[in-house]
Parts: C-alpha cells; structure tokens; sequence
C-alpha cells in the first residue's frame, strides 16, 4: 500500500537542561510523521530518537524521512535499525486505519525537588520519581530522606539511576533505601550488568527495574521472566517482537502530543501492570503548543483524536 508521506521536524527546549547519569539534556529533537492513504484516511507517528539508549540517531532519521518522501510503501519494512522510524509509521498505520483504544492510567511524576513534590501531592499524585546517581552520595541520601519524610501515607517514590553506579555503590544506596517508601530502584547499573545487578540486591527488599536494559524490543523479550518492573518507553521500542510482559511500565520519552497518544495507544493494547505510567513529563518543557493532552494525576489514551492532532499539524509550520 502506498501513503501521501510528509514530515516536520522539531526542537523544544526544556525549562531547565535535565541532568542524568547520561548528561544534560537542553532540547529535545524528533520529527513528526504523516501518513494519507488513497481514501483520504491520514495517521501521524512520532520519531523521538534517545541514542544514550541505543536507537537511531536524529540524521539517521532525517535521512530516512528524506528518502521516503512523497510516498513510502507501507508494505515495506523499515530497518531494525531504526527503531523510532518504525514505531512512527505503525502508529500512523494504525491511526490511518482506525484503531483506536481506550484507557485510563494512574500517572506517575517525575519531581525535581520537595517543593514539587508538596504541589504535586495537592494535585493527586502518589507515586514520584527522581533522577539518582548523578551528583555526591551523600547529598544524595539527604535529599532521599527530606522527600521520603515530606510523602503523605501511601504514597512512594521510584529512584532511577540510569545505569550510573557501580556494584558497591549500588550495594550502598540498597542498604540506604531499606524500610523507605521505594516502589522500586530503576536501572543502577548499566546494560549488560543485569546479572550483577541480580547478586548485588539478593537479600535486600527494594525491588529493582530494568529501563535501558529492556530499551529495544528484543531486549524486553530477553528479560521477560526479570523479577521486578520493567520499564518500557513505547516510542523508542521498534516493532514488538512477542507479548509485553506482565511486568511492565510505561514510560514517556518527552513526547509531543503525536508521539504522547501513540504510546498511550500501546499501553492501552499490551500493558496489564496497574501500577503508574510514567507519563508527566511536560512541564519540564517549555510551552510551545506542541502538547494538546491534559495533564494530571490520571492520563487517558483515545481522547485526544487524529482530528485534533490534524489541526496541531496544520498549526506547526
């Protein structure tokens, strides 16, 4: 089948760089894909590339995009190694050809601080999420501890490291975290240390995720049968090879509201875990009208229709 293709790039710019065990992140960069069949039906798909978690580069994907237009046969496989690019076309696909699901998910919030956190408890959250092993242990441990005494009851946080300790450190911060309201430790060491992670928390009672470990869809497969929560971002994975796991999370990759819909989509089909999303991410960006969905504690896929995203294509020039 052959498709009208089209494409915008973009950049957004966050409020203040977002600092991780990868670096500073300032903008954040990605393409905006449309698709129109010869019945007028249209889709739109989201590349958002992350190569700190091993996909296709920014010109990796402009040069596709290039390559493709005017018109991309969506009979055609898009190369593995482009992960993003064939996460936007079936997206697009799917929207083009109507399939559109229904869900509400409980949304976990990525916090910067314990004046967030108190706002965004006033709002409804109860699960938070903080960026860990970037700066000193032990300032780290404090601020651990001031949020952990400012949390209402039942309310928790999530501590990601993005593969940024070592063993002992790891070993440090599982001794630190004992008996604190943790859901769970994301990613404290880095891909292909997953057995070392293994043996490193035997014994302890933190729950430990895998985020960059299971980035591509081979990989999530690979660790399917993983003890704890594994964290996928829907817009990074590639084509699904085999079922989503029972284990896993959502998590977003600071879309725009074309990319942010198609990875409710997905959730909305393959997660069964009811444990929080990842999903409140924008306020971390600037405002710039490229986000239409609401924000809050609660996110719902299927709301926001191709028809609303058509007019914020139509609005960006």
């Amino acid at each position: 089948m052959n498709c009208r293709f089209e494409y915008k790039a973009y950049v957004r710019t966050f409020r203040r760089p977002l600092v991780t065990a990868h670096g500073s992140w300032r903008r954040r960069r990605g393409i905006i894909i449309r698709l129109e069949d010869g019945d007028g039906r249209f889709g739109f798909g989201e590349i958002a590339p992350m190569p700190p978690f091993g996909t296709e580069s920014l010109r990796a994907s402009l040069q596709w995009c290039e390559n493709m237009s005017p018109v991309l046969d969506a009979d055609r496989p898009v190369p593995e190694t482009l992960p993003c690019c064939q996460v936007a076309v079936r997206a697009a696909l799917d929207q083009m050809l109507g399939a559109v699901s229904r869900h509400t998910f409980p949304v976990a919030s990525l916090i910067s601080g314990q004046a967030d956190l108190e706002k965004k408890q006033d709002l409804g959250f109860h699960t938070f999420k903080v960026k860990v092993g970037v700066f000193d242990r032990g300032r780290e441990f404090d601020w651990i501890d001031q949020l952990a005494g400012a949390l209402r009851d039942s309310h928790h946080l999530r501590l990601d490291a993005n593969g940024g300790l070592d063993a002992g450190g790891l070993v440090r911060w599982l001794d630190f975290l004992e008996g604190k309201p943790v859901e769970y430790f994301e990613q404290p060491l880095p891909k292909g240390r997953e057995t070392g992670i293994l043996e490193a928390s035997r014994g302890y009672g933190t729950p430990i995720a895998l985020d960059e470990s299971v980035a591509r869809s081979k990989d999530l497969q690979l660790w399917a049968d993983w003890p704890g929560p594994l964290v996928i971002k829907p817009s990074i994975l590639g084509h699904l090879k085999g079922a989503v796991p029972p284990g896993a999370v959502g998590s977003s990759v600071f879309e725009t509201s074309f990319g942010y819909e198609a990875a409710l989509q997905f959730l909305a089909r393959h997660q069964t875990s009811e444990k929080p999303i990842g999903f409140s991410t924008e306020e971390f960006l600037r405002e710039d009208g490229w986000f239409i969905h609401d924000r809050g504690p609660r996110v719902s896929a299927g709301v926001v229709t191709s028809e609303d995203l058509q007019v914020l294509w139509e609005s960006r020039k």
